[in-house]
């Protein structure tokens, strides 16, 4: 396939491709089948392994360094690995094969490329994916690149007389390479990801932020309307760079750089970035169809499918903004409750840590970068539920409150959810789709125990006002407070 990869051949090898990887792997599972049923042992002599395979080969180039000999495997793992490298060569074949599902529009080849990072495949594949994404001048050897972002751009509302302009074309052409770039950067390994967004594409799409306002300043002044009620273009530009803003972040969780209580401040930022893109999301939304601006998740069977994927992702992350605000909330209702403190330091500070952080986020030109300030603000935030309520019991039934709305919200999306979507496979068939009942079961499941433990927190709280002694808590020893990221890998569970 490699050999073809700059031919008019590459839709058919790849077809043959994917009939091959078939047969390889019925192979090798006959083998391991054979290897299972039999009591026959694979010779493991090093002499003998020595035969085919040189334990110190390259030894030459590395000069004084200690020798790094090979680990052989015992036979059947050697092949069950073998089988799993050549199974995720799929995902190459399917994304070449003439009218990928999985290509069809920009937003589902995004969607594909987040699922198959997050899944971690072997170096080859990820490697292999990135040699096919541009040749012969088309997006996977299929698809012209601006004719493909147009065609986003009309998706997410944008007039097709715009993005046929001829003010629009040369952006067009200037965006593609950050857009590849983009999705080049989600096939490298997670912990590389961060260090490819910042500074690379955060002062990119920076970059494409004011170009962007000068395009849609120009359209503006050709049609004679307001700027402030056209900003087509810096709409687009803007809610893919939110959706880069808010990878950044949710990698940092992933990555345990925000440890402890610190999560509170990735949450409340990617709530800020989140609100943002919703907003630019929801404009759009009335542009592409004003009799469906108010859409809510029942009407989902009987959109399009295209409308119905859209209209999935607005609302999972809607649940997502959801998700952090009430993290930031359980934090802070932590803090009232004296059961989490905010360290002393002497050398540095916190507001110098949410700096060094967040640093990166500066070079985005819009939304304004959350500052520490309005950060603080959010965590001594007090609802006005009474005048004879304390702080303490505002914080708690805020925490309270805004579980109840992720957990409702969650049992809305499992009803309303298509009933005939496929889940995401190994295979990464139906990869593209926003979320499906898997992913949104995990995060059931983080709504239900957070939630008990905010209550378990609120007759804590009550228990000490009662009586102003320390055995009187609920619990039996002051709690230790833990977040634990064992359901999902970018929202945590916080335990008492």
């Amino acid at each position: 396939m490699q050999s073809d990869i700059k031919s008019a051949k590459i839709h058919s090898t790849a077809s043959i491709a994917l009939v091959k990887i078939d047969e390889a792997i019925s192979f090798l599972n006959s083998i391991l089948l054979t290897l299972s049923s039999n009591t026959f042992t694979f010779p493991s002599d090093p002499e003998i392994l020595c035969a085919a395979f040189d334990p110190n080969l390259n030894r030459r180039n590395l000069g004084s360094a200690p020798s790094r000999r090979v680990t052989f495997l015992p036979t059947p793992d050697a092949i069950f690995k073998i089988s799993s490298v050549i199974s995720d060569l799929r995902i190459v074949c399917r994304l070449l094969l003439p009218n990928s599902e999985n290509a069809l529009r920009l937003s589902r080849l995004r969607r594909s490329f987040e699922s198959i990072s997050l899944s971690n495949p072997h170096v080859l594949t990820r490697s292999l994916i990135v040699l096919c994404l541009y040749f012969d001048g088309l997006l996977l050897g299929s698809h012209d690149l601006s004719s493909y972002i147009a065609a986003a751009m009309n998706s997410h509302g944008i007039p097709q007389s715009i993005t046929s302009s001829s003010i629009i074309q040369p952006f067009l052409i200037r965006l593609g390479k950050p857009l590849y770039d983009s999705l080049k950067m989600l096939m490298a390994g997670r912990a590389r990801q961060r260090s490819i967004i910042d500074p690379y594409l955060f002062s990119e799409w920076a970059s494409l932020q004011g170009e962007a306002d000068a395009i849609d300043r120009s359209l503006s002044t050709e049609s004679g309307q307001d700027v402030t009620s056209q900003q087509f273009i810096f709409g687009f530009v803007t809610a893919h760079t939110m959706w880069i803003v808010g990878h950044y972040i949710m990698l940092g969780l992933e990555l345990k750089i925000f440890c402890g209580k610190d999560v509170s401040y990735a949450y409340e930022c990617c709530d800020y970035y989140l609100s943002e893109q919703l907003r630019i999301l929801s404009q759009m939304r009335c542009l592409k169809e004003k009799s469906r601006a108010h859409n809510v998740v029942t009407n989902l069977p009987n959109l399009s499918e295209e409308e119905a994927e859209e209209t999935l992702e607005y609302f999972y992350l809607h649940l997502q903004r959801n998700l952090c605000r009430a993290t930031v909330l359980f934090v802070s209702a932590l803090k009232y409750t004296k059961v989490i403190f905010s360290p002393n330091y002497e050398f540095t500070s916190t507001e110098a840590q949410f700096q060094k952080r967040f640093e990166g986020l500066n070079a985005i030109i819009y939304p304004p970068t959350r500052d520490y300030a309005a950060v603080m603000a959010l965590n001594h935030i007090c609802e006005d539920n009474g005048a004879t309520e304390t702080e303490e019991e505002a914080a708690l039934a805020a925490a309270h409150q805004a579980w109840g709305e992720c957990r409702a919200y969650v049992d809305s999306l499992l009803e309303y959810l298509p009933g005939d979507t496929k889940e995401r496979k190994d295979d990464h068939s139906g990869s593209w789709l926003p979320v499906d009942r898997n992913e949104v079961m995990k995060l059931k499941k983080i709504c239900v125990g957070n939630a008990v433990y905010v209550h378990k927190l609120m007759l804590h709280s009550k228990s000490l006002l009662k009586e102003s002694h320390p055995d009187s808590s609920y619990f039996s020893k002051p709690p230790i407070v833990k977040f634990e990221f064992q359901h999902h890998d970018h929202f945590c569970s916080i335990t008492l």
